[in-house]
């Protein structure tokens, strides 16, 4: 299951495929044409079908538990950005009244600064509390697991796995047949477009995974949201925004928004057709519209701000000239601790596992918060922040080693809560939760999903893990027999392979499955199967079951392809 930025660029792939190189002999030589204006004169529509397995996802409780979470966490992170902006609006008027004490204006803002410490200081206490208390109610094991994993009956699944293994085929021609608007149509073809993103992108993340998505499903979406994330970086002009891809979704509508009826009653009766019997009820598309929308949303509200600014030269000079040690926090009782040090290093494999979402509630050691604003208040001892200081007072203060390590204290403590922040969101990151930063990529946690492993001459697909591991190294399990082939492309290849590569990709394969999927669905020839969305048996392997008396978790894993009607 590919992400948004995989899903746009296949879409947008395809949609150029189909114009340069359509089907040799359609059926209906006009369709191809019909379905291209459609798509341009209704992207949104276009970019929806392209998604459906992200709609039917969002569409289920089970399957949409991360947008709770993330909910919970992006208060939690406007809550740190505010904080943030206190310390950037707190520090000027206190540097500068140290560094300069007798200049104009220097004392009221020095004064003005002082009396917003404390309120400071509760901010970061009541964040603290909050953060542990988000933190105790977080499961790190969020994603519901597959059901084809499981060894239930497809009566039990997610109506998300249903999607991707079964009859999916079946559904892209129902969305053709069934469409006969331009934004129906729109839509039809943006299905054919999320399908074929899935089969040839599934089949990349599995080789870089070492395995499908229903045996590592964390490392699976750590693949994906690297991929995208490599997408959004190096093919912007095919990936978009995530804000893009939200705005062409809501259709020009403001306010609250719905899922256009048409599209709804398109998209539910493709899959009454294609899913007649032996599935769960058809889920509430409305539901998965809205919370597939508040996600995008989402995931856009987790920008770093910049590193706090440094002190200026003026007030670093000073302070070396008076023994104080610049961007060091100085403590009670001569400890000191040096900016970062007291912080994992995330991003590596090893540490990885011990990162997760506990660093949102950890932040930095608590008492130092209340020591270094203490200092930064005199101790108990200094001036009263309601009363603020003269300036003879603000002349002392300027001259002292105490008043100058206070001021030092408070930029240390900017930048370690903005490191601490930054921390946090990599352990999102980490627990799929956001897609990596761009600077996350170089990062070998990240740069291994985003190039074909030569590793995998050693045996493919690799069993599932422990559920004890974090997804960020490749698997030491035991290879799932019988043997089968992730993906065609060459060791090395980046993600665009299997969206423009000369073969077996998105742009060399979008007129064939346009025949095999909408023009002659069903036929009795090999490309023409359903073919699993999760390329789960291999590349392109066909939707399938488990052979009577075989378990998905003893190997040989023995199956057999299922027939176009297969549930």
């Amino acid at each position: 299951m590919i992400d948004y930025f995989s899903h746009v660029s296949a879409l947008r792939v395809c949609l150029q495929a189909l114009k340069t190189s359509p089907p040799t002999d359609p059926a209906h030589k006009k369709a191809v044409p019909e379905a291209l204006d459609a798509a341009a004169a209704q992207p949104g529509a276009a970019i929806l079908g392209t998604l459906v397995d992200h709609l039917l996802q969002y569409s289920q409780s089970a399957t949409s538990v991360e947008i709770g979470i993330l909910t919970k966490a992006a208060a939690l992170f406007a809550d740190g950005l505010s904080i943030l902006n206190k310390f950037a609006a707190i520090r000027p008027g206190l540097e500068t009244g140290v560094t300069t004490p007798n200049a104009p204006g220097a004392l009221a803002a020095y004064n003005a600064a002082l009396a917003e410490l404390p309120g400071l200081q509760t901010d970061l206490q009541n964040i603290y509390t909050k953060l542990e208390a988000f933190q105790a109610t977080f499961s790190g094991n969020w994603i519901a697991p597959v059901g084809q994993q499981q060894g239930t009956p497809v009566l039990q699944w997610d109506w998300r796995d249903v999607f991707l293994a079964r009859r999916t085929t079946a559904f892209v021609a129902s969305t053709q047949k069934l469409a006969a608007t331009s934004r129906q149509l729109a839509f039809a073809l943006g299905t054919l477009a999320g399908a074929a993103g899935n089969i040839i992108g599934s089949g990349y993340l599995n080789a870089v995974v070492g395995g499908p998505r229903r045996s590592h499903t964390l490392r699976h979406r750590l693949a994906a949201y690297s991929v995208g994330a490599w997408l959004r970086d190096n093919e912007h002009a095919l990936a978009s925004t995530l804000a893009d891809i939200r705005h062409a979704l809501t259709f020009g509508e403001t306010g609250t928004l719905t899922l256009p009826s048409d599209l709804k009653t398109l998209a539910h009766d493709a899959l009454e057709k294609a899913y007649p019997t032996g599935t769960q009820p058809l889920p509430d598309l409305e539901t998965g519209y809205t919370n597939l929308m508040e996600h995008l949303k989402l995931l856009g509200e987790f920008t770093l701000p910049p590193v706090p600014a440094p002190m200026s030269n003026a007030l670093t000079s000073k302070m070396i000239q008076a023994g104080v040690s610049p961007g060091v926090i100085d403590l009670v009782g001569g400890a000191v601790s040096g900016i970062g040090t007291n912080y994992p290093q995330i991003g590596s494999h090893e540490n990885a596992g011990g990162v997760c979402l506990t660093l949102l509630s950890w932040l930095f050691f608590p008492p130092s918060l209340v020591i270094a604003i203490d200092d930064a208040l005199g101790g108990g001892e200094g001036p009263d922040p309601s009363v603020g200081v003269s300036s003879s007072g603000l002349t002392a203060i300027g001259s002292s080693v105490s008043g100058l390590s206070a001021v030092n204290s408070l930029y240390g403590l900017a930048t370690s809560f903005w490191q601490a922040l930054a921390a946090a969101r990599t352990a999102l990151v980490l627990r799929g939760l956001l897609y990596p930063n761009p600077d996350d990529l170089s990062s070998p946690t990240f740069a291994q999903f985003v190039s074909i492993p030569g590793i995998l001459t050693r045996g493919y697909p690799l069993l599932s893990m422990p559920a004890t591991d974090d997804g960020t190294a490749w698997p030491t399990s035991a290879i799932e027999t019988p043997v089968q082939i992730p993906a065609p492309f060459a060791v090395s290849s980046a993600p665009s392979v299997f969206l423009t590569g000369a073969t077996d990709s998105v742009s060399a394969t979008s007129s064939k499955l346009w025949e095999d999927m909408i023009e002659f669905p069903g036929r009795d020839l090999p490309g023409s199967a359903n073919l699993n969305l999760d390329a789960d048996r291999g590349f392109a392997a066909h939707c399938w079951a488990l052979d009577a008396g075989s378990t998905i978790t003893t190997p040989p894993v023995l199956t057999t392809a299922l027939p176009y009607t297969g549930i």
